[in-house]
């Protein structure tokens, strides 16, 4: 089996862009026509996954590998441990720097600072 995984932002998808370039678009096609197993690999939760035009990816790894699929469903997912999120927000805080948390349903910041920004997305479907 053959299988590429690919990084969103600042790899597939220009900063500020939100689509691909069609150079980008035809060869992830010309893979998929050839056998290969595309995902895509991300810090972003799965529902902040961009959708993209005329590409269907076969899977995702979100935050950071803590939660893989396909598109059959859930191949793992290993959240990080809430007293681990606390012990970053405490931290975070007292460095006075703002952190973006996110759950499987949900996302929040600590304080809103400008460089702490959301990019437009659109969710993937429960089935990539």
């Amino acid at each position: 089996m053959k299988i590429a995984f690919f990084d969103i932002d600042g790899t597939l998808l220009n900063f500020g862009e939100s689509d691909l370039h069609p150079c980008i678009k035809d060869a992830l096609n010309s893979l998929h026509r050839n056998g290969t197993k595309l995902f895509l690999a991300t810090g972003r939760p799965p529902y902040a996954v961009p959708r993209f035009d005329d590409i269907q990816f076969d899977g995702m790894l979100c935050f950071n590998g803590g939660y893989c699929c396909d598109t059959d469903g859930v191949i793992s997912s290993e959240p990080m441990l809430h007293e681990d999120v606390m012990t970053i927000r405490k931290n975070a805080e007292r460095l006075h720097m703002p952190i973006l948390a996110a759950s499987a349903s949900r996302m929040g910041a600590n304080f809103f600072e400008k460089n702490l920004t959301i990019r437009n997305s659109s969710s993937f479907d429960e089935k990539v």
